[in-house]
């Protein structure tokens, strides 16, 4: 423990957690196991743009509770999703992982790292890159839970072609 009452973050181990995130992100059949990362007030955004600073009175690319991630993927997987025939294949790649301490209002640790996703469908390769910062909490089988997840594209406020089928 710390002078604060905070107990000691071995960093390799949230590094560990991250990849072991991404890993579940990429196979589909892992994804209920990805949905379980997050607790169960957690949520995932992706901002427009990085100078965005709230995540519910300002649009945003995406911006989902739990149960919409769960709603998401469920669509994803029905047999009659039109969107995924040919199926989407995802690759992400996480780097440069640091902790950057506490929250002073919620103690949650707060960890940065930057990303590189690769997603293809239909003979086409499209390429996600940018940085995100979990909130995370002690809990779950993987010994974290996500409080928050955001993800900042380097193209955020850039014109999309397609519509993210999997999540960068």
């Amino acid at each position: 423990m710390d002078a604060n009452g905070n107990q000691h973050v071995d960093a390799r181990d949230v590094e560990r957690f991250l990849f072991h995130e991404a890993r579940c992100q990429d196979d589909p059949a892992r994804w209920d196991e990805w949905l379980e990362l997050f607790a169960d007030d957690g949520f995932y955004w992706i901002p427009y743009s990085r100078a965005q600073q709230d995540d519910l009175d300002t649009p945003s690319i995406v911006r989902e509770d739990k149960v919409l991630l769960a709603v998401r993927y469920g669509r994803l997987r029905h047999p009659q999703a039109w969107a995924q025939d040919p199926e989407t294949r995802a690759c992400r790649l996480v780097g440069n992982v640091m902790v950057d301490g506490r929250s002073a209002e919620t103690g949650e640790l707060i960890v940065r790292s930057t990303f590189q996703m690769l997603e293809f469908r239909a003979d086409k390769t499209i390429s996600y890159g940018g940085w995100a910062e979990h909130h995370l909490v002690p809990g779950g089988p993987a010994g974290w839970q996500i409080r928050r997840k955001r993800v900042d594209l380097i193209s955020g406020d850039g014109a999309y072609e397609e519509i993210m089928q999997a999540l960068p």
